[in-house]
Formats: C-alpha cells, structure tokens, sequence
C-alpha cells in the first residue's frame, strides 16, 4: 500500500513538472501601423485570465504554452488573435469604423475620435425596442447625467433635466429637430421616424445656441430618403400592461367587522357609526364582545339616492392594458433628390377602465368612472429633398454634359458598387472616384467607351476603399472635392 502511494505521488509531480516546463516565458511587441510600440495594450490567453499588458516600449513578457492563441486588444483598436510564439511582432490597426462614426454637434457633424465635449448618443435600435407613443420615455436610463421622469400615463408626458435644476422658471432642455429649436419636447415624433439622437450635456453647447443652451440640448434628426431602390418598411409591436402587485382590500362585511372590534375597544356603541352598518352583538361567559351578525341599510344617505354595495373598486377600474402600434414607410432617392413618407398608429388602453354603478330605481347600469386612460396617436410625415441640377451640369471642353450620366453608365458596371462625378473647374477635368466589391482596379475608359460619347470620359480617375457618405446617406462631394485639391 505505501508502494502505491508513492507510485501515485510521483505520477502527479511528473504531471505537475511537465506541465510546469510547457509554460515557457515569451516575449513580443505590439506596434501600430506606423510601427510605434503601443503601450498599454492587453495581451491575454484566450478564455483564461492569464495576460499581461504592453510596457512603454510596447513590449510584453508572458508565460504561455507555444502555439495557443492570444488576444491582444486595445481601445479605438482591432482586437487580433494570433498563436504564442516567442520574438512575436504584432500589427495592430485601427478601428475606423468606430473613430470615424459621425456625431451631430450642433450645426456640423463631427468624427468620434475627434469629441472633446460632453456628448452622448442615443442607440435607436433600442429605443424601437420600447412600445413608447414619446421617443423621450424611452431614452430613460440610457444617457448618464439626463434624468427623466415620467408621470406614467399613456400620453406620453415627462420631465427633462440634463445639468440639473439651475432657475425657479423653464429648466427644459433645448431640441433641435432637424435643425429647428424648440421647446415643445419630443411627444409629437413618432420614434419610428428618428434616425438619430445627440444630447449635448456640457456649456459648450451655449457657443453655438447661445442662452437657450443653458439647460442642454437634444439634437434629433429625422429620417430621410436614400439613394437606390424605393424602400418600404412596416413594423408593428403589441405590448401588454399589468399590476405587477394587486392591492388587497376588505368587503363590505369585513370592512364593517373591523369596524365593529374598533368600536368596541374604544368602549362606544358599534351601532352609532355614520355609514348604516347595524350589529347583533352580545358578551360571552367570560365577558367578551361576540358578533353575532351583521345587517346594513339599503341606502347610505338619508334621501335614498346613495345604495348600499359591495364592489372592489381596484378590480373594477383597472383592467389588463393593451399597447399596439404600426408604423409604414415609403423613401426612395437618387442624385437629383430624395422622397421620404411615413405613416404610424398607436394605440394604448390604459390600465384604467370604466366602472358602473346600478342605480336600483331605474335598473340601468350608469357610467360612474370615466375613462382617462386610453390614447390613440396618428403621425404622418412626409418630406421631399431636391438638388439643384447646376452641381451635376458642368460645361466641358466646350460641351454641356450631365456628370449624372457619366456615375450612372459607371454604376452599372460590374464589380462597381458606387461611383461619383466632380468638376475641376481651374484645369476643366471630370474627376472620377469609384468603389469596387473586390477591391480591384478597373479599365474604366475601356468599359465605358460603348456606353458613354468620347467627350464624356474622366480625365482623372480613383478607386477608393470607401465612399465617403453625409449625414442624410448621400454621397459627400464636398469631401470629394477636398480629397482631389489635397492629391493635386
């Protein structure tokens, strides 16, 4: 027996030692695009808590078995995985998508990456999530700093604060809905039209609004056509509301048994109350009170218009709420313009309902408790966007010509996925950017020569990675234009 134990006891030192001995320390770099070590940038063992992070230098040392994978990962960066290997050199790139996201800040739009002030971007992916007929209802709990409070009824009404309680007046903050300032709130908007919410939160909102900035800014922009097909959207959502806690309350004979027992601690006559309750009530052999029944009057008032009843008032004025809302769009868009159409419905049945009461003297149900709860909401919206035909009408080598023609004949190329037209005016040239779905240069002159009149070729022609888009999905010429004076 003492044989078999050291046998074991040297089997699981072996293990140990091997495993031990398969833990080498490796060392690495991690460098950004330029070649510069990156410092702080975390080097982890895939789904362990083994890691490190990157010193001054952008170096590391980490004990790692050879060949399993590493995570290396760092903010406004790729996250890459890569095997351990010792004198590894990682190449890490950033995260364009995320840095260059656009940000609406006021009367232009700016890059993530470029923020220094206090602002906030709302997700309308979630807000779609909340059967909300106010837009601003749903932002609760999803901008830090803005409280919201909301009274709960149906119709939408709440309370704003973004930099607190600062005047005994209008603490409101200031909404930009598409470039218009107002005051009114966001309730009129139906959610389903926003594409994007911004909430300005410090005081350099004021250098662009002035004053009216003093309590915050939101900074709604609605949804517009884009360029391509005609688009048509429906969506609906069907919510159900209930009491998660029911209160629990006495009938008529147990309200008045209580009563009873209240009169009689207190050493009064239980049949002098107020509200035509009449007890049979008598001592036991051992001296204490006993109810033995009890009787009410059919009417509550001595004029005989108030009956008697037993009706649980919770029960009969709350009923299970029903939420319904649909919303339709129609958008369509192309160079010259773009056309945008919406229509929404919602429908709330509150919580609250209806309550009757009979009155015994005519034997028909009378409505006592009117409904307050319930809201029908329809929004309708429309919008139609025109481009002056004079950015797409450029005289050329003596020729009146229609860039739109030239993006249009390269656009139906194959591989082609965007193209866009500019006009340098000092030297007479038709700028050409395209895109590509494989990311491959093309004969473009060669292709279009059947399509297009020799007169109309670019003179100067670019594949790009990206086409640089604005706000409302058009493509940005502006920065096309930019992007040509830096290459001249």
């Amino acid at each position: 027996m003492e044989q078999l134990k050291k046998a074991l006891l040297s089997f699981v030192l072996l293990l140990a030692s091997t495993a031990i001995y398969s833990q080498t320390e490796i060392t690495g770099s991690v460098v950004d695009d330029l070649g510069e070590g990156v410092i702080g940038a975390t080097v982890m063992e895939k789904d362990t808590s083994n890691g490190t992070v990157t010193d001054l230098d952008g170096n590391f040392k980490l004990n790692v078995e050879a060949g399993k994978t590493l995570v290396i990962s760092y903010i406004g960066y790729m996250t890459q995985e890569l095997p351990a290997a010792d004198g590894m050199r990682v190449v890490i790139k950033e995260d364009a998508q995320s840095l260059n996201e656009l940000v609406v800040v006021g009367y232009t739009t700016q890059k993530k990456a470029d923020l220094t002030g206090a602002i906030s971007t709302v997700s309308v992916d979630d807000l779609a999530k909340q059967n909300e007929n106010n837009p601003i209802k749903a932002m609760q709990g999803r901008v830090p700093g803005m409280n919201i409070a909301a009274d709960g009824s149906p119709s939408g009404s709440a309370t704003v604060r973004i930099r607190g309680i600062g005047t005994l007046n209008n603490n409101d903050p200031l909404y930009i809905i598409d470039g218009v300032p107002t005051k009114a709130g966001m309730h009129e908007l139906n959610g389903n039209d926003i594409e994007s919410i911004q909430v300005l939160k410090d005081a350099a909102s004021a250098s662009i609004y002035g004053s009216r900035a003093a309590n915050g800014v939101i900074i709604i922009t609605t949804k517009k056509g884009k360029e391509g097909k005609v688009h048509i959207d429906f969506d609906g959502s069907l919510s159900v509301q209930t009491y998660a806690h029911k209160m629990e309350v006495l009938n008529a004979k147990q309200f008045g048994q209580v009563m009873w027992q209240g009169y009689v601690n207190d050493g009064l006559d239980p049949n002098q109350n107020g509200l035509g309750y009449h007890y049979d009530w008598s001592y036991n052999q051992q001296g204490a009170p006993v109810l033995n029944n009890i009787t009410m009057s059919k009417y509550l008032d001595m004029a005989g218009t108030t009956p008697a009843a037993d009706t649980d008032w919770f029960d009969q004025t709350t009923r299970t709420g029903l939420a319904q809302q649909y919303n339709v769009s129609l958008s369509n868009g192309s160079e010259r313009g773009t056309s945008f159409f919406s229509l929404g419905y919602y429908n709330n049945k509150e919580k609250t309902s209806e309550a009757f009461v009979q009155n015994p003297l005519h034997d028909l149900y009378e409505d006592k408790i009117y409904r307050t709860g319930d809201i029908v909401k329809y929004n309708s919206r429309g919008e139609l966007e025109f481009v002056s035909r004079k950015d797409f009408q450029v005289k050329h080598n003596g020729n009146r010509i229609e860039l739109g023609e030239i993006e249009v004949a390269i656009n139906a190329l194959d591989d082609v996925t965007n193209a866009a037209c500019i006009h340098d005016s000092e030297e007479d040239k038709i700028v050409l950017y395209y895109t590509t779905a494989s990311g491959n240069e093309l004969d473009i002159i060669n292709l279009v020569k059947d399509r297009l009149p020799k007169y109309m070729f670019p003179n100067v022609i670019n594949r790009i990675d990206v086409m640089p888009h604005n706000m409302n999905g058009k493509i940005d010429r502006i920065a096309l234009k930019q992007q040509y004076q830096q290459q001249k």
